[in-house]
């Protein structure tokens, strides 16, 4: 009932696909479910009233009464609501939603004076803006708490305070950043030091995306969860960038010092990436695609080291540590797509889409190399020993000329297992997806259990195959 009448209203609103679905799951899975219920039940409020939050002043929560017992309390402040939604654009409902010169709305976030009396004292706070996933600049006007000042006059118990929110009309995925107040200046000790009081300082203010998906560039952007602002970066922030990447967290404490430094040659790599904006992004594309290379050079040929140390050979080390190393950044671009959409096609083709890369280009171009350079020169004594012993007959073929020459081993084996458990997990996938629980549901954890236990059986089959204990293919 309550889907239904979302896609209704949706539908009549206009609204794009991306903002039915900001709409749709916020209504129905998130905090404001059982408000929307009642308002909708009760049929004042649009659709949108139900989610947007803080564009429209008029909404604020009232502000809170007088202390009439203890007239001369100054009481304590705090935010009136922990966490804000707004649209980027606003609300398209209202005609007398504030908006500034450029035409974008605001963010009004209460901030009440509670448990204050007739005769309290003026009391004075500081407030300022902390970036999340939104972007000071480019998703919202940043605040500086030393400029940026309340002041609570006696008898007053409310001040608004207004944060710009930039509408640039390009699709990005819901962002957020914070505000948080600071320095409060004559609170009443005892309701300071209170801990049964609700002392909220700090508001996240949730920027919903309401603009539609106009290109394939945009489908990425909400598939993968990409933050364009945050890689949008110029030569004027390529220095910020590095400071940032390298600079100890302010919040990070002893164990979050320790993996900083751990990761720091990491996060160095990570940090003198060229900024997107050079030259359409191809110097961050080529050097990513380096980076990528390097660190898989660097987990072959470490595994390959481990391997040898302990008495494994190269094809069980490639089908364990190699394929894990290099597999891990397609899992968690997999465990994104499957959480941000409603079926498990994106992360399918995700990993079939990342396997074919794989043998088609990483396989197909490294072969096809190796084919030329062993057609041009000369067999070296080393491709002799090995060749003549596993196949002389080669040798002889092509004398007085070489070829390039791989040892198959267990790789026909190894494939019908891998398709052979293939064809199982789509089997199950579908069986899911029938039964309408198809990345969870109530047999989600067999589900979980059962592909990892076809990954082991891939492992362990293919491990005994390359140690000769399975004879044939």
């Amino acid at each position: 009932m309550l889907i239904g009448e979302l896609k209704a209203k949706t539908a009549l609103q206009g609204q794009s696909r991306a903002v039915y679905r900001a709409l749709g799951t916020r209504a129905i899975f998130g905090k404001s479910a059982k408000a929307f219920t009642e308002k909708t039940v009760s049929g004042t409020p649009s659709l949108q009233d139900a989610v947007v939050e803080a564009d429209d002043p008029r909404d604020l929560p009232a502000e809170p009464p007088l202390n009439k017992a203890t007239p001369t309390s100054n009481g304590y402040i705090t935010f009136a609501r922990a966490e804000v939604n707004v649209f980027e654009s606003g609300s398209k409902t209202k005609d007398a939603v504030p908006r500034s010169a450029a035409g974008n709305c605001y963010a009004h976030l209460a901030v009440h004076r509670v448990n204050a009396g007739e005769f309290a004292e003026t009391i004075t706070v500081k407030y300022s803006t902390l970036a999340g996933s939104a972007v000071e600049g480019r998703d919202y006007v940043g605040v500086d708490d030393e400029f940026e000042t309340l002041t609570f006059a006696p008898s007053e118990t409310s001040k608004i305070i207004k944060v710009e929110i930039i509408n640039d009309d390009s699709f990005e995925n819901d962002e957020y950043f914070k505000v948080r107040l600071t320095d409060v200046i004559g609170e009443d000790s005892n309701d300071k030091n209170n801990p049964k009081l609700n002392h909220i300082l700090e508001c996240k203010v949730n920027i919903l995306n309401d603009d539609t998906l106009k290109s394939f560039g945009d489908r990425v952007t909400a598939l993968i969860g990409f933050n364009k602002h945050n890689f949008t970066l110029s030569a004027e922030t390529y220095y910020g960038q590095i400071k940032e990447q390298l600079g100890l967290p302010a919040d990070a404490g002893a164990l979050g010092g320790i993996v900083h430094v751990i990761m720091l040659p990491w996060t160095f790599f990570n940090a003198i990436s060229p900024p997107t904006s050079f030259m359409g992004g191809w110097p961050t594309f080529m050097y990513a695609l380096g980076c990528v290379g390097l660190v898989t050079a660097m987990i072959g040929d470490l595994a390959g080291m481990f391997g040898c140390v302990i008495g494994l050979s190269d094809e069980i080390t490639a089908i364990t540590f190699v394929a894990l190393g290099t597999s891990l950044p397609d899992t968690f671009a997999s465990r994104m797509a499957a959480r941000n959409e409603p079926s498990a096609d994106a992360a399918i083709t995700n990993v079939t889409g990342s396997n074919s890369v794989n043998v088609f280009l990483g396989l197909g171009i490294s072969w096809m190399i190796a084919s030329v350079y062993w057609t041009v020169l000369p067999p070296t004594d080393e491709w002799k020993c090995l060749v003549s012993v596993e196949h002389p007959e080669i040798v002889a073929s092509y004398a007085p000329n070489g070829v390039f020459y791989v040892n198959p081993g267990g790789l026909a084996f190894s494939v019908i297992v891998f398709t052979a458990c293939s064809v199982l997990a789509f089997v199950v996938m579908h069986i899911q997806r029938m039964s309408g629980g198809e990345l969870g549901g109530p047999r989600r954890w067999f589900v979980a259990v059962f592909f990892v236990l076809l990954w082991i059986t891939y492992v362990v089959l293919s491990a005994l195959k390359s140690e000769g204990i399975i004879a044939g293919f």
